[in-house]
């Protein structure tokens, strides 16, 4: 279907350039049949009178013709204006087709022209003409695109490319274009990244990667790649289009982000640890609990393969679980027997007084929540708040089991050390009643077969 019918007559216009006047005056009526706006002029510099006062799309007009002929005229045409250009004569013999298309002119006729076969050829012209200005349009589009675009045959060779591509690669489309990628890039670079992709793509595959490169900074630029298989006939994958945008910013701003946390986090930890020295200054018999118990619970937790960044929060919640006893007399702390009733109460209150005092704590981990679980069992028998099974953080859970194991195993004020064996035997008789099974299965492990023990 020729997509110019659809097209308003006034917005298609037609330049008939004849010395004859019956030529002319036929070609216009012909033309205005057919639904185009036509103009006629009897030589050449009555065209370009025209050409200057509104654009023309086509000139079909005569070689031999007085004050400028049919050959100057196109010169000029072909100079200065986006118009096409159809060429008749009755003295074919004194020009030769290639020289008439070298000219620039899009068609050329014989006299007597057959006006069917004028129209015919008419259409072609600006068939092609529509076609070449979506070209245009698209090529503006991809060659002010921010993003890097090319075409590559199967064979590696570059085939499209735009502005884009050659301002990273520091070089003219022209040494771009017909070259191999790797000729580009570099062997290295195409044998250990680009050529895998490529490959893929060429499968039929739609490929999407990261990938940096060199630049005449320091820095490298990084770039979003993504590889789109194309066929030129329909049928079988003749090329991959390549579409790269660039992302260095956002990562420039992700690493500054992720030092920034760095800083934080150790900032945070710094803290953390002068809160649990705190801890154990006021209880010299239990120094070094907090950091074996949080030893042994990130040990627990990588090999109940929790997120890295859970565990980082369950090695926090370690150091700092027995926060809450900064409340707690002193000389409770270090008493030398068994406690009472009464004193024993008041040991319980450390799980509540550490989520006192770090409830309010924006941690980007619930380590108050841990600090006031660690003491809860799956049965409920635990304290403060007899919280049964899955109601219990597994982060909680962890820490309780550590917890157990650490004091049982080591020296009390009250007691001397009972040992690991005590300790494993322990966890291992009240497994599902007081502590989570998982958690006690991979602690037993650990120790008996991973060779555990703490520093």
């Amino acid at each position: 279907m020729d997509s110019y019918k659809k097209l308003p007559p006034e917005q298609i216009h037609i330049l008939v350039a004849d010395d004859d006047k019956s030529i002319r005056e036929t070609l216009q009526e012909a033309m205005q049949h057919v639904g185009y706006r036509c103009s006629i002029a009897s030589n050449g510099r009555e065209a370009l009178t025209i050409l200057e006062r509104e654009p023309v799309d086509v000139i079909i007009t005569d070689i031999m013709m007085p004050h400028l002929d049919g050959i100057e005229l196109t010169k000029i045409v072909k100079k200065k204006y986006d118009t096409d250009i159809i060429m008749m004569t009755g003295f074919v013999k004194e020009y030769t087709y290639s020289e008439i298309i070298d000219l620039g002119v899009s068609d050329f006729l014989e006299k007597p022209v057959s006006i069917k076969e004028l129209i015919i050829r008419l259409k072609r012209v600006l068939r092609e003409r529509a076609i070449l200005s979506e070209q245009k349009k698209f090529e503006f589009i991809v060659n002010t695109a921010k993003e890097l675009i090319a075409l590559v045959a199967k064979d590696y060779t570059y085939e499209v490319v735009n502005t884009a591509y050659c301002q990273i690669q520091k070089k003219s489309k022209e040494e771009v274009i017909g070259q191999k990628i790797f000729n580009i890039w570099g062997e290295d670079i195409f044998k250990e990244s680009l050529k895998k992709h490529f490959d893929l793509c060429f499968t039929g595959t739609e490929v999407h990667d990261e990938q940096s490169i060199p630049s005449s900074s320091r820095e490298p630029r990084y770039f979003n790649v993504a590889y789109y298989p194309y066929s030129s006939d329909g049928k079988s994958i003749s090329h991959a289009i390549v579409v790269s945008h660039d992302i260095s910013e956002r990562k420039r701003a992700e690493e500054q982000l992720r030092l920034t946390m760095d800083h934080l986090r150790n900032a945070m930890e710094a803290i953390i640890q002068t809160l649990a020295l705190t801890v154990e200054a006021r209880d010299p018999y239990t120094a070094g609990h907090q950091k074996r118990v949080a030893d042994l619970a990130v040990a627990i937790a990588q090999h109940m393969h929790l997120a890295e960044d859970q565990i980082n929060g369950i090695a926090m919640g370690g150091a700092i679980h027995d926060i809450g006893k900064i409340a707690i007399p002193a000389e409770i702390l270090s008493k030398p027997t068994k406690l009472t009733e009464v004193e024993f109460s008041l040991i319980k209150v450390h799980t509540q007084a550490g989520y006192d005092i770090l409830k309010d704590i924006n941690f980007p981990w619930p380590i108050a929540r841990m600090v006031f679980e660690h003491h809860e069992r799956m049965d409920g028998s635990g304290y403060p708040n007899g919280i049964i099974g899955n109601n219990i953080l597994i982060d909680s859970k962890i820490l309780a089991v550590a917890d157990v194991v650490e004091a049982i195993s080591s020296h009390r004020p009250y007691r001397p050390a009972l040992g690991i064996d005590a300790a494993l035997e322990m966890i291992s008789s009240k497994s599902g009643a007081c502590y989570d099974v998982d958690v006690v299965k991979t602690c037993l492990m650990l120790f008996n077969e991973k060779k555990f023990r703490f520093t």
